[in-house]
């Protein structure tokens, strides 16, 4: 089943979450000439704004709060065998993040980890999104 996605959001495919062009609060980057601005959508709300830079950088906003003693973890799906994601972890944040410069097509997920992180998602993803 898709997921239920505000007005003017749209279902992102095989992910159970919902994107729609972020029109919120100011984003650093988002002003940066060919930015591509991006919000993503998750049961209960936003669950986080991307800008995508010119150059393949990424910068990273989670719309919610952690809960005391957690830390966001960023990860790259990467693929793997039989269909399955291999994350390769590009580090942890507690509200955002700029990565370095990533491919079309790459895939970025996040995840809430204990301090430290962990060698791959201890919990579910939050979400995943495919660079375009």
């Amino acid at each position: 089943m898709g997921a239920a996605c505000a007005a003017g959001a749209r279902p992102r495919a095989g992910s159970g979450l919902c994107t729609a062009p972020g029109r919120r609060r100011r984003l650093p980057y988002a002003a940066v000439p060919n930015a591509q601005l991006e919000a993503v959508y998750g049961p209960g709300g936003a669950v986080a704004r991307l800008v995508r830079l010119d150059d393949g950088r990424v910068y990273v906003r989670m719309d919610r709060p952690l809960e005391a003693g957690r830390i966001y973890q960023l990860w790259r799906l990467l693929p793997g065998p039989a269909n399955a994601s291999l994350p390769r972890s590009l580090g942890l944040f507690a509200s955002d993040v700029m990565t370095h410069p990533m491919p079309l097509q790459a895939v970025l997920a996040v995840s809430v980890e204990p301090p430290g992180g962990s060698s791959q998602p201890s919990t579910p993803l939050l979400f995943k999104f495919r660079l375009r």
